[in-house]
């Protein structure tokens, strides 16, 4: 049986994760992650691809850093979602490395939360796609509010 952590608490959890992410704490990251965390990122998506555990998240983002001279990365909202997920609201904006480009873009993040760890993270095109997902996941109708 399973212990889940109520809709407050999950939300604190993915704003401290982000916090330490922001300040570049990947340790403090991969303590609110479960050993076995899985990642999703679809095609649509750079680095798309599904990385399980702490070593190919580690991978995953390091790779995703040596793409940039610089990636800022501003939670607008994290939302709960049902029992298990919650869902943040992301502004990232970079410049990449060699090519002097700028991208501006705002996608969605899927926390699951189990047992007071994240299972699963995955990204989306957008908040809504994010949303969306996770009502499917929890057994929601699409309309059905957090």
């Amino acid at each position: 049986m399973t212990a889940e952590i109520g809709s407050e608490d999950r939300v604190a959890m993915v704003r401290r994760a982000w916090d330490a992410y922001n300040a570049g704490d990947i340790e403090a990251v991969l303590r609110f992650f479960d050993a076995d965390v899985e990642v999703y990122v679809p095609t649509e998506l750079a680095n798309a691809g599904t990385y399980k555990g702490h070593e190919e998240f580690v991978r995953w983002v390091a790779a995703w850093n040596d793409a940039w001279e610089s990636f800022d990365t501003r939670v607008i909202e994290t939302v709960p979602v049902g029992e298990r997920h919650a869902v943040s609201h992301v502004h990232q904006t970079g410049i990449g490395r060699g090519s002097g480009v700028e991208v501006t873009r705002d996608i969605g993040w899927l926390y699951e939360v189990r047992d007071g760890r994240c299972v699963h993270v995955g990204l989306h095109p957008s908040f809504d796609s994010a949303l969306a997902v996770a009502r499917e996941r929890e057994g929601l109708e699409s309309d059905v509010g957090s």
